[in-house]
């Protein structure tokens, strides 16, 4: 189950282990949207 809208997931994050499904996988970083946005806002405060 996809942890951000429980469709069927096929994908695991690589940086927090959460199961999501293709509509909430980030295919280029192999990340997951919450923690995409959780890089995208510490590359930005820095």
């Amino acid at each position: 189950m996809c942890s951000v809208c429980g469709r069927p997931a096929n994908y695991t994050c690589s940086m927090c282990g959460g199961f999501v499904c293709a509509n909430h996988y980030d295919f280029n970083s192999g990340v997951c949207v919450k923690c995409r946005g959780k890089m995208f806002r510490k590359d930005y405060l820095r």
